[in-house]
């Protein structure tokens, strides 16, 4: 069976140099990083799906956000700071991220949660070592 896809004649503004993509738990939400590197900001911004409208309130994170991940109980996000060689934590209910970033190393990309959601793994782009957080 082929499957035919078509692209929405509406694009949804995120900010430039958009990268990493997660959605929520329950699928309503999708969360986009995007801010370029060497700019020194970074967001994230959330999408309604089902109305494909991005919300007006965009989080500020590190530089240069690239991952992310949700922990299994929807509860965080991580998003990996590349320029900034930390982790943002955001508490997905309230929008806020804690005031502190996570140094982790040079260059994180990628975000992994365990299911259990007491560890997050980071890896650093073309870098050892491979971060981890309880």
């Amino acid at each position: 069976m082929k499957e035919s896809w078509t692209k929405n004649p509406t694009d949804i503004t995120v900010g430039s140099a958009a990268v990493g993509l997660e959605f929520t738990p329950e699928g309503k939400t999708a969360l986009v990083t995007s801010g370029g590197m060497g700019t020194g900001k970074g967001r994230v911004s959330s999408i309604d799906v089902k109305s494909r409208t991005s919300h007006i309130t965009n989080i500020s994170v590190g530089a240069f956000p690239f991952g992310l991940a949700i922990t299994p109980n929807g509860k965080t996000l991580i998003v990996a700071n590349n320029d900034s060689g930390t982790v943002s934590t955001i508490d997905l209910k309230t929008k806020a991220k804690h005031r502190t970033d996570i140094p982790v190393g040079r260059a994180p990309g990628g975000v992994a949660i365990t299911l259990d959601g007491k560890t997050a793994f980071v890896s650093n782009n073309g870098l050892p070592p491979l971060h981890w957080r309880r």
